[in-house]
This record gives structure tokens, C-alpha cells and sequence, in this order.
């Protein structure tokens, strides 16, 4: 009987050595979200479109586009133009609302809720555009690098029909080249 009680007792306290080290190996993945007025919506996939230097060479641009997912209709995403201090690559540091200048982004636009009909046809949710951007808010997109991967974090405002939307959240991650999504 005596033997058979620290059988046990060995058994499960390798096992829960086992079970404990297992805990400190797993991936913890980013929360990858924005948040309108407080209401968390996911993003999982980004994509990028390189659509090179301006004329002088002065900044870079880029069309990137932050999703729910990689269809062509996502339910949430956030899009924008950004203008690369560097004209290599997407440099770290805080944008400004602002167009075709270096250190600046233009054109935000977020949906969010969207639902489609059978033929692709966006038949519900919410849009805003760069025509409802608060121009009176500080409106930033800070980008920052973490190994391979760039994060992304946003705080912008919008006014539209009177109501005020506050969008904050961040993506961490590494871009897909490609064709940004169009949002219909």
C-alpha cells in the first residue's frame, strides 16, 4: 500500500511539473482590435500596398489596410494612407493628420459592424470616411517595431450626424503585400 502511495504521489507530481512547464511555452498572440466609443472590434489581417516615393523623394507612400479578415468584404477594418519618413520602408514614429507630406497620413477610413447581401452589396453597418475626421482633434497613428513585426496603434476621432466617434486600438503584426481592400 505504501508503495502504491508514492507511486501516485511521483506520477502526479511529474505530471504537474509537466503540466507547469508547458504554461511558460505557449505563443500569446496580440490584441489586435479597435475600439469605437468602447466597443472592442477584432482585426486579424493587414495589408499593405507600396506605392513608392513622390516625385522629390521625400517620403514613401503606403495604402494599408487593418482587417476582421482577408475576404474581400471584412465586417471590420480600418484603412489609410501613410507617409514614410523613410523612402525605403514604413518608419517608426507618430503621424499627423496631414496629406502628401512626409510624417503624415491621409484618408482614414473605419467600418465596422458590416453585413453583405448574396452579390457583395454592404447592406448594414457603420462607415466613416475622411470627410468625417475631427480636424480639431489631435489625430495620430503611432508605428513602432517589434522583432520582424510593426504595431500600429491609433487614436482618431470622428464627428458624423452630430454624434462623436472615439477610435482607438492596435494592430501588431507583419503586413501581406498586396492590393488594399476596397470598401464598397
Amino acid at each position: 500500500m505504501k508503495k502504491t502511495l508514492i507511486k501516485f504521489l511521483l506520477f502526479a507530481i511529474t505530471a504537474i511539473m509537466f503540466a507547469a512547464c508547458g504554461e511558460g511555452t505557449e505563443t500569446i498572440s496580440p490584441d489586435n482590435h479597435f475600439d469605437v466609443n468602447g466597443k472592442s472590434y477584432t482585426l486579424t489581417t493587414g495589408v499593405v500596398d507600396d506605392n513608392g516615393t513622390d516625385d522629390y523623394i521625400t517620403y514613401r507612400e503606403y495604402n494599408i489596410t487593418l482587417a476582421s479578415s482577408d475576404s474581400e468584404n471584412p465586417k471590420n477594418s480600418i484603412s489609410f494612407y501613410l507617409f514614410s519618413t523613410s523612402t525605403t520602408k514604413i518608419a517608426d514614429g507618430t503621424y499627423s493628420l496631414g496629406y502628401y507630406s512626409a510624417g503624415k497620413f491621409s484618408y482614414p477610413t473605419i467600418q465596422f459592424n458590416i453585413a453583405y447581401d448574396q452579390t457583395n452589396t454592404r447592406i448594414s453597418g457603420s462607415v466613416l470616411t475622411s470627410s468625417d475626421i475631427d480636424y480639431d482633434y489631435d489625430n495620430t497613428i503611432t508605428v513602432s517595431t517589434k522583432g520582424d513585426d510593426k504595431i500600429y496603434n491609433f487614436d482618431l476621432q470622428y464627428i458624423k450626424d452630430s454624434v462623436t466617434y472615439k477610435i482607438q486600438g492596435s494592430y501588431e503584426g507583419a503586413l501581406q503585400a498586396g492590393w488594399g481592400y476596397i470598401l464598397k
